[in-house]
């Protein structure tokens, strides 16, 4: 079960990327690098489940490739998923260096919390975060049946990271049910980001 879920999540995840990135040009040119970051992100999960399905040896290299690209899904993709959709909704007009910078930070955060010993709340505090703004972002971003399938993105995703991801304070955590939320939150997310130009027009 666990393996089919990984699978599922790097289609979805795939799928999301794919179809973000093919989307950015019918969009303003301001909306453009947001998209790509969106894609890009998608791209490093996909990567990250890719490996857990291929990486199942115990040598040494391949535990810290895995965990090296998972670390990067979770603490990079995710937040730029979420980042993205909040400058869509808001508008914001970020440059490609200004992202590179963002994704920086990410990872100065990522790796100053884990050698300060406080790893495990940061990673909590990350998943309520990106919950948050993941779900405040596409409830601005369009109106009607798109506003409403991408809020659902968003609570499927809200329930992937703080019920089934290893970081959640509610419940034992669930590998499975966490790839297969989300890889349908992804999913749900890359179909709707294709409709997102018409709906805005």
């Amino acid at each position: 079960m666990e393996t089919l879920s990984q699978l599922l999540l790097m289609l979805g995840a795939g799928m999301a990327a794919s179809s973000s990135y093919r989307s950015a040009d019918s969009h303003k040119e301001g909306q453009q690098t947001h998209l790509k970051v969106i894609s890009l992100a998608c791209t490093f999960i996909a990567l990250a489940a890719l490996a857990s399905i291929t990486l199942t040896g115990s040598d040494p290299d391949s535990l810290t490739l895995n965990r090296m690209l998972s670390n990067l899904a979770i603490y990079a993709g995710l937040p730029l998923i979420s980042s993205a959709l909040l400058a869509l909704a808001r508008g914001w007009e970020w440059s490609r260096a200004a992202w590179g910078r963002w994704l920086l930070a990410l990872f100065a955060m990522f790796e100053l919390c884990r050698r300060s010993g406080i790893g495990e709340g940061y990673s909590e505090g990350l998943m309520i975060a990106i919950s948050l703004s993941w779900l405040l972002a596409t409830l601005t971003l369009s109106q009607g049946l798109t506003r409403l399938l991408l809020g659902s993105s968003a609570l499927i995703a809200g329930a992937a990271l703080l019920v089934f991801s290893p970081f959640s304070r509610f419940t034992s955590p669930d590998l499975a049910l966490y790839n297969l939320s989300l890889a349908a939150a992804l999913a749900l997310l890359g179909n709707q980001l294709k409709q997102l130009h018409s709906a805005n027009t």
